[in-house]
């Protein structure tokens, strides 16, 4: 039978393993990949705007880092909580 911390621990590790996913999913998936679409079609439509264009071509590529790291911030603690 768990013990109360032990149950504390759990839950403060799921929500933060939840939190992480969240994070990164909003930090890659709207901040860089979504704005940086965004970004380059109103580059292209006030009339090929190069650094608009070059600024969302760099935040489409690197979406997926920034997504990953951001949730990385909160997943290895709690995975660090749930094996102590």
């Amino acid at each position: 039978m768990y013990r109360k911390t032990d149950k504390v621990k759990i839950v403060l590790a799921a929500l933060m393993i939840l939190g992480g996913i969240l994070i990164g999913c909003y930090v890659g998936g709207y901040l860089m990949l979504y704005s940086g679409i965004v970004q380059i079609i109103s580059g292209f439509k006030a009339g090929f705007i190069a650094s608009d264009i070059a600024i969302g071509i760099i935040k489409c590529i690197f979406a997926g880092i920034t997504g990953g790291l951001s949730a990385i911030i909160f997943i290895f603690p709690a995975m660090r909580i749930l094996n102590d």
